[in-house]
């Protein structure tokens, strides 16, 4: 071959069926649920103090949280009752929410 010709070629490789098989999935067996959660936790890291101070110059009197589950343990959702003391404290959950 000249030196300005090309040649192209592809090694061939044998295929093993049985080395395979440490890399298949059985249905059912893997979940793909957090797939994105490390981006999303990312994305949350940098937007949250920016999110914290507008939220609480649009709404002083809300508490914030960062999950919903923070609002029921502090007993910031009231009863809804009658009672005048039994009202609802507004909230924002600056977080990320989850099927």
């Amino acid at each position: 071959t000249s030196p300005m010709e090309t040649v192209n070629y592809r090694l061939q490789i044998k295929y093993d069926d049985e080395e395979s098989e440490k890399f298949k999935i059985e249905p059912g067996k893997k979940s793909y649920s957090q797939q994105y959660s490390h981006v999303y936790a990312a994305r949350l890291k940098q937007v949250k103090e920016v999110l914290v101070e507008q939220c609480r110059n649009k709404w002083s009197n809300a508490r914030i949280v960062d999950r919903i589950v923070s609002a029921a343990e502090n007993s910031i959702v009231g009863g809804g009752g009658d009672n005048e003391n039994d009202k609802s404290i507004p909230f924002v959950v600056i977080g990320t929410c989850f099927k």
